[in-house]
């Protein structure tokens, strides 16, 4: 945005501030990483890397198949589900709080 838009003049010190704090932001993030600790150490025995010890990738032998093996079970299991879901939607409807003006008006009619 041009500075006419947003009313703003024009001044030198703008962002000076920001500059600097980034700046020392940036020389404490140099002194954290630079640390010993984090460096690495040329004489490491303990870690050896050769392309004989990376593994492959192995993929299960049946990873390919169809999982198609389906006896009907699973059609007498979802027809089991959809029947305690009605059957628990009729006994939730039950316990539903009725107005007891209501119930003995629909009596007497």
């Amino acid at each position: 945005m041009a500075e006419e838009e947003l009313g703003r003049g024009e001044r030198a010190s703008r962002g000076k501030r920001m500059r600097a704090l980034i700046g020392e932001e940036a020389e404490a993030d140099a002194a954290f990483w630079e640390q010993d600790a984090f460096a690495d150490d040329q004489n490491d025995s303990s870690f050896h890397s050769s392309e004989q010890s990376e593994v492959s990738d192995v993929v299960d032998s049946d990873f390919d198949a169809s999982e198609q093996q389906s006896d009907g079970s699973d059609l007498e299991e979802s027809k089991l589900k959809a029947r305690s879901y009605t059957e628990k939607a009729k006994r939730k409807q039950n316990r539903a709080y009725q107005d007891p003006s209501r119930a003995k008006s629909a009596t007497k009619q």
